[in-house]
């Protein structure tokens, strides 16, 4: 398994730093990852081979500041790659996901701060957690942080982490080296994302590694770094379900192309599958276009703007939800018209059909939430989610 700190020995970044190279890619690795799909599901974790090929690929540093080797393409970009590595592997696409938001985030932190993360090259991995009740305490020169942070995708191959303090309302950064690993993600689906919690005891996290809920320090630099944090970054994580469905569809045409029923009848000749397979794809790309409008028309806005304002920050919201709602569609329908040779374990449309409720099941995307805020502020009412 790669360390944080392995060394690279290959092309670090892809040919061009545009979006069709980004794309292109992305596009490129999913076909290599997934084909260690299922090592990666019953590792538990990335494969050290995924997390270096990531690094190498230059795809951590899509939204990542110019002056630290990074491109600052836009947030519909990086979704976009993300549905692309989500053909392949699901799990490596959300740590991705992860991976590639927090080098975004980081450029909101002190210069110090980002010196320190990216002082040996741009391609570092960084790993959050979550944690409502840690704590953070004032000490000379900084903080002292206790806490157990769940879900900390990516967690063994990650160089730093970052977490945020509700009580002290500051943001935090500290490194791997503050943590120990809890190995208890045992999980239906997106098991290889090694999502472990990570436990935090008194570690010393200096004040230029913190900076106090708000706007970040890249505000006035455009429509990129004026994201907020609820109702555009989760995008990235709705992209892997939609990624998913598309690698249905591939996996699904593929099989039933090929496949004879019992009676010696051609599967692709029935009009049925036909019909679900159209259904499907229109669906999965239904759902990308959402993402990916969604996101250029927030970006415009932000170009101009401090804020998305109530009724872009909750149309968005619904979106997230919707999209994943419309990829889980597409992905059961074909998963029940495969029928039960899809079970089997060394078919990937199971692990797909896991892994796509798994990805849908992240608190940022919840269907209930979402959607009633966004009728609530259609009413006139105020969101039930005081989050932006």
């Amino acid at each position: 398994m790669d360390g944080p700190g392995a060394p690279m020995d290959g092309p670090g970044a892809p040919a061009e730093a545009t979006a069709a190279g980004v794309v292109a890619t992305a596009r490129a690795l999913a076909a290599e990852f997934r084909t260690r799909a299922a090592e990666t599901e019953r590792l538990r974790r990335l494969p050290g081979e995924n997390a270096r090929a990531l690094r190498q690929s230059g795809l951590i540093r899509v939204c990542m500041p110019r002056e630290h080797g990074g491109y600052e393409l836009g947030w519909d970009v990086f979704c976009e790659a993300v549905m692309e590595l989500a053909r392949g592997c699901a799990s490596t696409a959300w740590c991705y996901a992860v991976f590639g938001e927090h080098a975004h985030r980081v450029g909101h932190y002190p210069a110090e701060a980002q010196d320190e993360v990216w002082g040996d090259g741009p391609d570092v991995l960084i790993s959050s957690g979550n944690s409502p009740g840690n704590v953070l305490e004032e000490t000379e020169g900084g903080f002292r942080l206790n806490g157990r942070f769940g879900f900390s995708s990516g967690c063994d191959h990650a160089a730093w982490h970052i977490t945020g303090s509700m009580k002290a309302r500051r943001h935090i950064m500290y490194r791997a080296g503050d943590r120990e690993i809890d190995d208890n993600w045992h999980a239906a689906g997106l098991a290889g994302t090694g999502s472990k919690d990570v436990v935090v005891r008194n570690a010393f996290v200096p004040a230029y590694r913190t900076y106090p809920f708000g706007p970040g320090g890249r505000f006035d630099q455009g429509g990129l770094w004026r994201l907020p944090q609820w109702s555009a970054y989760p995008f990235d994580l709705a992209s892997v379900p939609v990624g998913v469905a598309f690698g249905v569809i591939d996996r699904f045409t593929g099989w039933m192309s090929e496949r004879s029923s019992r009676f010696g009848d051609r599967i692709a000749d029935f009009q049925s599958l036909q019909l679900r397979l159209a259904e499907s794809s229109a669906e999965a790309e239904a759902a990308r276009r959402i993402i990916l409008h969604d996101l250029r028309e927030s970006q415009a806005w932000l170009e101009d703007h401090d804020e998305l304002g109530p009724q872009l920050m909750n149309r968005n919201k619904r979106d997230m939800a919707f999209a994943c709602r419309l990829a889980l569609n597409a992905v059961d329908r074909l998963f029940y018209a495969a029928g039960a040779a899809a079970l089997f374990e060394s078919n990937d449309l199971q692990r797909c059909f896991r892994d796509a409720h798994a990805g849908a099941a992240q608190l940022a995307l919840n269907w209930d939430i979402n959607l009633t805020d966004y009728g609530r502020v259609q009413l006139g009412l105020k969101p039930l989610s005081p989050r932006k």
